[in-house]
């Protein structure tokens, strides 16, 4: 008992720092959550941040995560990532791609290395992904949300939407993402950030795959908020994941808009009906914009309820 309180006193002293070293403090938070040792006033260790700290759970795991890929890594020409933003392009690698990177980063910018240049080595060494057909719906060309779905989810997320990870030119015509990645850009190669909008491709191989990279960008702290349009597989594993957000039962189909379609001819619908997810933090709203898709439940602590729209009084 007296070096746990021995090694909480150790720890706080470098949180009592300010928080200016973020690999001292994720460490500092990581040992204290590993080992438990924070006070049992309260409850959790989120509590812990939130009442010890002034400080969120997701600003504390990213300094946890960062903290850990600092240490995975031995210095290249005496440097280590000096800011957070250095380690983030490293989350996804193994600790050997992690080094290689650095290296790499390292060498090539000797002078002025930044989060983009660890990025774009991260991208060179880490192991090939899964090669995507951009196609969605169909095997014929792509096909796109409609306005109103995009619209819907720009206002949910406060105005704009910063990531779209699977698109392409045309698409972006409605979506207008801050950042997009396409075909020559793999998404699920880079790091995702902000408030994403993905309707990934939806060949039965690969929404699992972009289902669980948009769940551990989340998890890991790296996306705000996203909204993801898929099908309703209800019945497959990868929708189990889904249920840990808010959901939109689409009613009916949606009718996808193509590239070369011509005025007068029907856009195209799905055999299968869609479903809208949600993550982040703002659920209320969520519900609140997109009930008049379809049902929604929205996620209220460990479970879901159905949202119901409180009735004006005439």
């Amino acid at each position: 008992m007296q070096i746990e309180e021995f090694n909480l006193v150790q720890l706080e002293t470098i949180l009592m720092r300010g928080f200016t070293d973020f690999a001292e403090s994720g460490f500092a938070l990581d040992q204290i959550n590993a080992g438990k040792l924070f006070d049992p006033v309260f409850d959790s260790f989120d509590d812990y941040l939130r009442y010890r700290w002034n400080i969120t759970p997701v600003f504390a795991h990213k300094l946890i995560s960062a903290s850990r890929i600092y240490r995975d890594l031995e210095p290249v020409e005496g440097k280590l990532p000096a800011t957070q933003a250095q380690t983030r392009p490293l989350q996804t690698l193994t600790p050997g791609e992690r080094q290689a990177a650095w290296e790499l980063a390292v060498t090539n910018n000797p002078g002025n290395i930044t989060a983009l240049s660890v990025e774009e080595a991260a991208h060179q060494v880490s192991k090939p992904v899964v090669k995507v057909n951009y196609r969605s719906v169909t095997q014929s060309p792509e096909w796109y949300t409609p306005r109103q779905y995009v619209d819907a989810a720009r206002k949910v997320f406060g105005g704009r939407i910063e990531l779209d990870p699977a698109s392409c030119p045309a698409a972006q015509r409605t979506v207008q993402a801050n950042v997009y990645f396409d075909e020559e850009r793999n998404g699920l190669a880079m790091q995702w950030r902000g408030r994403v909008w993905l309707n990934p491709p939806y060949g039965r191989k690969h929404v699992k795959v972009w289902v669980q990279k948009l769940v551990d960008e989340y998890q890991a702290g790296n996306i705000d908020q996203a909204i993801l349009l898929v099908k309703n597989g209800t019945e497959t594993q990868w929708f189990k994941e889904l249920w840990k957000g808010s959901l939109c039962f689409v009613t009916g189909r949606i009718r996808f808009e193509g590239p070369n379609r011509k005025d007068g001819q029907p856009h195209q619908s799905p055999a299968f009906g869609s479903v809208f997810c949600y993550f982040g933090r703002n659920h209320g709203k969520f519900a609140e914009v997109f009930a008049e898709f379809g049902p929604v439940f929205e996620r209220a602590g460990d479970g879901l309820r159905k949202f119901r729209r409180l009735k004006v009084p005439q």
